[in-house]
Parts: C-alpha cells; structure tokens; sequence
C-alpha cells in the first residue's frame, strides 16, 4: 500500500479509539463514505465484466476455393510450360529444326543454266522425327535437270526418319529460266512427324537466285527517223544463249498506231512470230517491212517479246525471256542525210577494238524549194574512240567538243541547195585498242548529225530548218588465241625418244590459251584437227573439257563464256608416229586453231586464230633445234 493511504488509516483510527471518547459526547462521526470516497482506490479490485465473447470467422464457400485453386494450378502450369518454351527442355518445336540451303557456284546463274543447290535439314530436337519430307517449289517455266523439255515445278524428297541430333543433306536441281537481272524466290519447307503423334510439323525457308543473263536473246534494227509513208524494214534478231535446246519460242511483236505491215520473213499470226526450237548459239533472223502514217514530230513505239509458248500450238508467251523497244520519229526532212560507217548503213554497225573506221555523210535536198546556209554537224560521244585521230574532208573538226562540221566555208554546196541537189563529205577515226577499253562497260560510239538550214517558202517568208539523224557504234570483243607445242614441261608425262626417229612413238604436249577482250561473251570454243600420223592419247587438263572425234580427227575444246578481261587454259596430249619419209623435217602436229564465240553486247560472232604446231617447241625450257626435226 502507498504510504500516503497508511497515514491517511492511522489519523482515522486515532480520533475514532482515542481514549475518553464516548458515543453521544456530543461529537458527531462523520460519514465514512465522503471519507472514502477521497481515499485513492488504487487498489481497489476491478470492477466486474461481463463474459468474453470470441468472433469466430465465416468459412468461404467451396465453390470459390475451387476456383482459387484452379487458378493457381493453370498460373503454375502456364509459368512452368513456358519456362519449357523458352528454355528448351523435353519439348519438340519447329525452331529446332535447320534448314540450310547453299548454292554449287555462285548465287547468280544465267537463265537456262541448270540450278544446283544442297539442302541440309538437321533435327536440333530431343527426339527423333519421322516422315520426313523435303519440298522445294519452282515458278512456272522451270524444266527439269534431266529432260529440259519436260516442266518442273515441285522436288520432293524423302527424308525418312531423323533421330535427335542428325543431319541430312540433298541436292536439289532444276532448270530456271526467265528475264535478265530477275530475281526468282524459291520457298523450301520440311514437313515431319513425332512419335505417337498425329501431328504434321511445318518448317519453311526461302531461298533467292538472280538470273544473270536471258536464254533468249532479242536485237531490233531500225531506222530512227523516217518520213511519213515511208517504206522501211526493221531486222529482229533473236539468238539462244542457253546451253540446252529451247524449245516452243516466239517472238511477239506489238505494233504502233498507223504500221501497216507490207511482208515478214517467216510467216506471223496476230503478231506472233513461231520459231520453233532453238540449240544452243543458234540465232534466228526475222525481217518485217511496213510503212508507218503520222504527223511531224511523232515518235512511235513497238514492242518486241520473245520467250516460250506454252504448247507449239499456243498462240501466245508462256514465258517471256526477254525485251526490245524500237522508237520510230516522222518527221519530213528538209535534206535526206545517209551516214555509212566502214560502207554499212546500218543503224547499230559493229567494229573491232583498235579498228579504223570510214565514215560517210551524203545529202540530198528533199524539198521543192532551195535550201540557203546549210549546215551538217556530226557530234561524237562514248568513250570508244580516240579522240586525237579523228580526220575529216570539206569539213573542219573541234576537238574541244569532238565535232565535225561541214558548212558553206569548207563545203560551197551548202551555200545554196537547189531542190534535189546532193553533197558529200568523208570523216575516219580510231576506235580504242583493247586495253584502253578495258575499262569501260560495253564500249561504242554514238555518231549525231544534225543538220539546219533556210528556205524560203511559195509566200517567199524564211524559215528555218533542223533534222537529226543518230547511230550507235557497237565495239566488239577482241578475242585471243595462243597455243604451243612442249615435251617436258605442263601436266603431263611425256614419253618416246626425242628427237623423234621413224617407227617410235613420241609423245607432246598441246597448250591453248584464250583470252577476251571488252565484253562478255557467249559460247566459246576451240577447233582444230589432227594429221593421219598423230593421235589423240585422251589425256586433258582440265578433265572433260577437250573432245575428239575420231571419224573428222577434230579435237574440241569447249571453254565456254568468259566475262570481260578473263582467260582460260586447257591441254590436252597427242602422240606422234613418224613415217621414214618425214626423216630430216619438222611435220606439223596440229592443224590451224580456229576460236569462236558471240559478243554478248554486239550480238555479232567474235573470232580468232592461231596457226599450226609442228614438232619444234620452242617454248619448252629444254628444246633445242635438232630435237624439232625427225632423225
């Protein structure tokens, strides 16, 4: 108890048991309550309370635990199966498969050459995959590998059963064929299966080559100028560059407003010219004559097509290979102006690298009045020609801007052109060697004449008079061919005595170089024949390259297309019988060497010769002039 309360007790009971004190001494006792009530109660019992009451918590009901729980499940389930996705584990996906497609050669290929391309499927899964199929799709025109003539639009191949962690690899081939520069997709897919499962599994890749050059090739020659109702003949040349026969071609011509067509070559219907099957290098030649109706300063367009016929008898392009355009202008020409070039008056003639070229300008007055202060110019441009060799007659050349002009100050003819009167004047310049056009991408010349003039018209008002005539100088590739007789050196092992001596046979070495000039060609091959007393030993570097046949005696070497500036070297070994008769002489192995091929950008033949080898070989480190001649 605190002490406050004990002293509080000890007052009270003092002067309440005090002695001497009496009930009813006249002291009244207070009321303990007042007292009592000022005591602190500190330590007074709590006051009673009634009895604890614990709040129990309602149950949720079943159906939402349910639910809960189900939520859960489906959370763990959905985390657990894409950690599996994700991270890999026992699962099959078509991400595990890989497809790798390369192609046997360059990724460009020249349309009509055959597309070789290895296909390897690998199963990155952990369990093995089962009919396996491989599927390569083709565009329409595509023939097959081993028969050109059939259609090819689908490869498929088994693959059979793959175990996890295996590879498999195909080779897929086809014939393509389109426009040049054309880029064709081919989608490749792997379907397969698991075991115990049903399911068909999809994995798909594409796969894109570029067509480097058409297998069908199109030149058009026209006139670029004409008169209207003019007579005219436009030359079509179309030539297979493929090195398989095409069959089922065509040429298609669309023809512009007022052509009336007067004759062809071959027979046409509705436009559509039938060739038929072209073999490898042949060209066909179709000629179409006509007149064309319009005003002054018209320019008319046609369109010329060639490419495959869906059947012989189709009468339209299947497959279109390749394209030309030929612009025809009408104009009425105050003066009828003729250009020749080396005597051809043809639109696009064709030069060698190094060649001289003559040129020839003649003119005629085509109006019914005279013709004052004429004037003729013949620009040039391209980079084709040697600028410092140009020389001109009646006309003076600039060589600040390669022109020749012939006016009334070189040529008085000019000064004043009576109706119908004519005049000339003669030009030549260098084309380029080829090392100088080594550089540029298929070179030529192109020649502009225009030519003006003033007449004086019936109502005696002057006017003036242009027209303007161009043509294009193709430069073709130069071709070179050397060849050479060796004993002891080059890749094969030569055997017999040497000098060679009559009854004993000795063998030689043949070697042939070609190399190109300016622009791609087309084609090449290497002919040549072989004397009674020599045969061929079947010995070739490279192997399969070099022919011969035995019933013409002719040995062939197939080089095929080089690319601008490129070479190429084959041999090949023949065998030498001498006859008692050649004792004392030096008798030729091999005949003259005869190369051939076609400019890709003239679109004219290209040529070139070496001359016969006989037993002296030079060029072989160990020769000496008596091991030339039969002892």
């Amino acid at each position: 108890m605190p002490p406050e309360e004990n002293d509080a007790l000890d007052r009270l009971n003092s002067r309440l048991y005090r002695p001497g004190a009496q009930e009813g001494n006249g002291i009244q006792r207070s009321s303990l309550r007042p007292a009592a009530a000022a005591v602190p109660r500190g330590w007074d019992a709590p006051p009673a309370q009634g009895p604890i009451i614990v709040e129990r918590r309602q149950k949720l009901p079943l159906a939402v635990r349910f639910l809960i729980s189900a939520g859960i499940f489906f959370v763990l389930a959905g985390a657990i199966a894409a950690y599996f996705l994700y991270f890999g584990g026992n699962s099959v996906s078509t991400n595990n498969i890989r497809i790798s497609i390369t192609q046997d050669g360059s990724s460009a290929i020249a349309s009509g050459d055959t597309l070789s391309l290895l296909v390897t499927v690998e199963n990155h899964n952990p369990v093995a995959i089962t009919g396996t199929q491989l599927t390569a799709d083709f565009p329409p025109g595509t023939r097959s590998a081993d028969d050109v003539t059939k259609d090819y639009t689908e490869d498929v191949e088994d693959l059979g059963d793959l175990p996890a962690g295996a590879a498999v690899t195909k080779n897929v081939h086809a014939v393509l064929f389109g426009s040049e520069n054309q880029q064709i997709t081919i989608p490749v897919k792997v379907e397969y299966k698991t075991a115990n499962s049903n399911a068909v599994f999809v994995k798909e890749q594409d796969y894109t080559v570029t067509l480097t050059t058409s297998p069908v090739s199109i030149t058009a020659t026209a006139v670029s100028q004409i008169t209207s109702g003019q007579q005219f003949s436009i030359s079509l040349l179309v030539r297979s560059n493929a090195p398989k026969p095409l069959s089922n071609i065509a040429l298609s011509a669309t023809y512009p407003f007022g052509f009336t067509v007067s004759s062809t070559s071959i027979p046409s219907t509705n436009g559509l010219f039938a060739i038929g099957t072209l073999a490898p290098g042949q060209q066909q030649k179709i000629t179409i004559s006509g007149t064309l109706s319009g005003t002054d300063t018209d320019t008319r367009v046609f369109h010329w097509n060639v490419g495959s016929t869906a059947s012989s008898t189709n009468g339209a392009l299947g497959i279109t290979y390749g394209s030309a355009e030929s612009d025809i202008a009408i104009a009425q020409p105050f003066l009828n102006i003729t250009l020749a070039l080396n005597g051809s008056t043809a639109a696009s003639p064709t030069v060698t690298a190094g060649e001289q070229v003559q040129g020839t300008l003649n003119w005629t007055n085509k109006l019914a009045t005279p013709v004052l202060n004429g004037k003729i110019v013949v620009a040039f441009s391209g980079g084709g020609y040697d600028p410092r060799s140009v020389t001109v007659q009646n006309g003076f050349y600039q060589s600040s801007n390669g022109t020749i002009t012939f006016d009334p100050t070189t040529n008085g003819g000019l000064q004043n052109l009576a109706p119908g009167a004519t005049g000339s004047g003669t030009f030549s310049f260098t084309v380029k060697s080829a090392d100088q056009l080594a550089q540029i991408h298929s070179p030529s010349v192109t020649l502009t004449v225009s030519a003006q003039g003033t007449r004086v018209d019936e109502t005696g008002v002057s006017g003036s008079l242009t027209s303007t005539v161009t043509d294009v100088l193709k430069i073709a590739s130069g071709l070179n061919l050397s060849s050479s007789i060796v004993r002891t050196v080059g890749p094969f092992t030569n055997s017999g005595p040497w000098p060679p001596v009559p009854g004993s046979a000795t063998t030689y070495t043949v070697q042939l170089a070609v190399h190109n000039g300016v622009n791609a060609t087309a084609g090449n091959v290497v002919r040549m024949t072989l004397p009674s007393y020599v045969s061929f030993t079947g010995l070739t570097n490279p192997t399969g390259s070099i022919t011969y046949n035995d019933s013409t005696r002719t040995v062939q070497w197939t080089v095929g297309d080089l690319a601008s500036g490129a070479s190429s070297q084959a041999a090949f070994q023949i065998s030498f019988l001498p006859s008692s008769s050649q004792e004392n002489s030096s008798p030729p192995l091999v005949g003259n060497q005869n190369l051939t091929g076609t400019d890709r950008f003239t679109q004219t033949g290209v040529s070139a010769t070496a001359g016969s080898l006989s037993t002296q070989a030079p060029n072989d480190p160990a020769y000496t002039q008596s091991d030339g001649i039969v002892q």
